[in-house]
């Protein structure tokens, strides 16, 4: 990075742009956190053939410039556009018995046709990262994420939800600001994984798609 250089009294700043390590994808067990969260078990994956749409993944990228005095000539930036996909995919294939992730929903005759009982959609309607500095010594970052979850039949709507999470994540600062990339994977993930697994919990207590769950 360039030297920070006073100049007749105006700060000229030459920005850095920092790829933020997100690697994540759950590799939690559904079962396992819904019997913690809940005292209950998982007794069978909801029945039928669902097709999983996790859509907005392209507008899922954001630069965080940090605030304080410290590292805030870099911008870190973050896409989850495929680990939100993979993570979804990963997590609600613990929960329906019968699951293939597609680009596009189908019609309702495509879905009559196939014999699918259902489509979900899952779409992230607000990815905020926000990342602080504190005393060029920590990093401190929040990440808010709304998360929808909608499931359509072949008849009309089966069920819907959302949930809303903030989580934070720290890190010592290091060299050349290397703490504050992970201070804003961890939130990142974070988030994520609250999310899904709130989810998950509403998905599997869910009546309505027990009963639209085919009969054998």
């Amino acid at each position: 990075m360039k030297s920070v250089l006073p100049l007749i009294g105006v700060l000229v700043v030459a920005a850095c742009t920092v790829q933020t390590p997100v690697s994540f994808a759950p590799a939690f067990n559904a079962g396992d956190l819904f019997e913690q969260r809940s005292g209950q078990r998982i007794e069978q994956r909801i029945g039928g053939r669902y097709v999983l749409v996790v859509g907005g993944i392209d507008k899922l990228s954001r630069d965080v410039r940090g605030r304080g005095l410290s590292c805030s000539s870099y911008l870190f930036r973050v896409d989850i556009g495929s680990i939100t996909r993979e993570s979804v995919g990963q997590i609600l294939g613990q929960v329906f018995e019968d699951l293939r992730i597609a680009p596009a929903a189908p019609t309702r005759e495509e879905m009559r046709e196939q014999n699918i009982d259902g489509v979900i959609t899952v779409r992230v309607d607000r990815f905020a990262p926000w990342l602080r500095f504190r005393d060029g010594t920590a990093s401190s970052a929040l990440t808010n994420l709304d998360v929808s979850l909608v499931v359509e039949g072949a008849n009309g709507p089966l069920f819907a939800t959302s949930v809303t999470t903030a989580r934070r994540g720290e890190a010592d600062a290091g060299a050349s600001c290397a703490g504050a990339a992970e201070a804003v994977a961890r939130s990142v993930e974070f988030a994520i994984q609250d999310a899904l697994t709130r989810l998950v919990d509403r998905l599997v207590e869910s009546e309505e798609l027990r009963r639209a769950a085919p009969r054998i």
